[in-house]
């Protein structure tokens, strides 16, 4: 998956979105990216050509802490910085 952030925005992509509470409860087992960004979530799968706006930082949906990254799992691989749509972004 793909991770970039900015002071108030987020963008998650993961290929396969089983594991992500969200995603797997709409689509699961399809590719999900999750955007974070003026005030609201948003959820698209690409490969269905389906988008929605899932739900507010009001409600606890902003964007992740920077503690989020502890990777208890060891699952996780730092790749480094790569930019999305203009702007760098650290990738795991």
């Amino acid at each position: 998956g793909v991770f970039a952030v900015s002071p108030h925005s987020e963008l998650i992509t993961l290929l396969d979105g089983s594991r992500e509470h969200l995603c797997s409860h709409y689509h699961p087992g399809v590719g999900c990216s999750i955007l974070s960004t003026e005030g609201w979530k948003y959820l698209a799968f690409p490969s269905l050509r389906a988008c929605c706006k899932c739900c507010s930082f009001a409600y606890g949906c902003g964007p992740l802490g920077p503690q989020w990254l502890s990777n208890a799992t060891g699952n996780m691989q730092y790749i480094g910085i790569q930019t999305f749509n203009g702007q760098p972004g650290d990738t795991w």
